[in-house]
């Protein structure tokens, strides 16, 4: 911290992940993401950027962490395990400034992991994220026993990232109140085969996927349906080119909810042209939510702009997964996100 107590930046080090330990799985590798470094400006001491692990063998909360910590950081090392046993190989030659695990994995799960670095007595912090509530029993056992742990429950959203994280690196409010909203889509948030062939039947199941990966709580359910389908009610959000992106705002989320969905038979969606939809992009918004406004209108018309596009529409259509597809709505997604309002 400088003289009024507030952080400073650092400058970029790129060659600073250009060594990469065996085991490591990352999902952009070679980048340094754009991430808030809290390094304390006291010369002479050489400044680094923050280094946080993260341990999950799937794909879609890896991704959720990557997104929340590189929209609202600068200069940060990231490193991505799908195993406890790999991230420890690398914990026990360099200590990060953060480590975020899942508690259930095939090899080494969360609670070995910690005791392990509870045996070598590490001082840095850990969140340990699960939906069984067995972890965070065990977790308050460690955390009482001296080991810097909390517990991060399932499913979690941007907010409770965010919370998690600062809190974890002691980050002062006024500088948390400025972080950006964020919104989460990974390869997770695909539906490649839509099975629905009627109008609200679509919306129904798109929704009913969002809940199954823990962006919708289940009892809202129907909240977040009826609100999809009275919009639509109103007016198709058929917008043409096979396309259409039912949207509404509810109170039930607090963070913007997106997914795509894609129809190879094509459903009758009263479009504006009258042609039946292949591609469905759902945006899920918090209802009265000002700090939420000038991402959602960026994201939609990026989106939208992209779906325009003869080429990106029949790329989508002639994959096969939800990873393919991943892999050309993803550049736009990032570009999106890095957009100046």
């Amino acid at each position: 911290m400088n003289e009024e107590n507030r952080f400073a930046l650092v400058p970029r080090i790129p060659g600073a992940i250009e060594k990469a330990e065996p085991g490591a799985k990352r999902l952009l590798s070679g980048m340094v993401f754009d991430t808030l470094a809290l390094a304390k400006k006291e010369p002479p001491r050489k400044s680094r950027p923050l280094r946080i692990v993260i341990v999950n063998d799937e794909e879609g909360p890896l991704r959720s962490f990557e997104i929340v910590i590189r929209r609202w950081f600068k200069d940060v090392t990231m490193l991505f395990f799908d195993n406890g046993a790999a991230a420890l190989e690398e914990l026990l030659q360099t200590n990060p400034d953060l480590l975020i695990t899942d508690d259930t994995m095939p090899v080494m799960g969360g609670d070995k992991l910690c005791q392990h670095l509870f045996d070598r007595q590490v001082t840095y912090p850990i969140i340990v994220h699960s939906s069984w509530e067995p972890t965070e029993q065990w977790v308050r056992g460690f955390a009482n026993r001296g080991l810097n742990v909390t517990f991060l429950p399932v499913p979690f959203d941007v907010e409770s990232i965010l919370k998690a994280v600062e809190t974890a690196l002691k980050i002062p409010r006024d500088i948390a109140a400025s972080r950006p909203v964020s919104i989460l889509f990974s390869a997770e948030h695909i539906i490649p085969n839509l099975k629905a062939h009627e109008r609200f039947v679509v919306i129904r199941e798109m929704v009913t996927h969002l809940i199954n990966i823990g962006q919708i709580r289940a009892q809202d359910e129907e909240v977040v349906v009826n609100a999809l389908i009275t919009r639509e009610k109103k007016m198709s959000t058929g917008f043409g080119f096979g396309c259409a992106s039912p949207r509404a705002r509810v109170d039930c989320v607090k963070d913007i909810v997106f997914a795509i969905g894609i129809s190879a038979s094509g459903v009758e969606f009263h479009a504006l042209d009258d042609q039946p939809v292949n591609i469905f992009a759902m945006l899920i918004a918090p209802a009265n939510s000002q700090s939420h406004e000038v991402e959602l209108l960026r994201f939609g018309a990026e989106i939208a702009k992209t779906l325009h596009k003869t080429t990106v529409r029949e790329q989508l259509l002639r994959s096969k997964s939800a990873e393919e597809m991943w892999s050309i709505l993803k550049p736009v997604y990032d570009d999106a996100l890095q957009a100046k309002p």
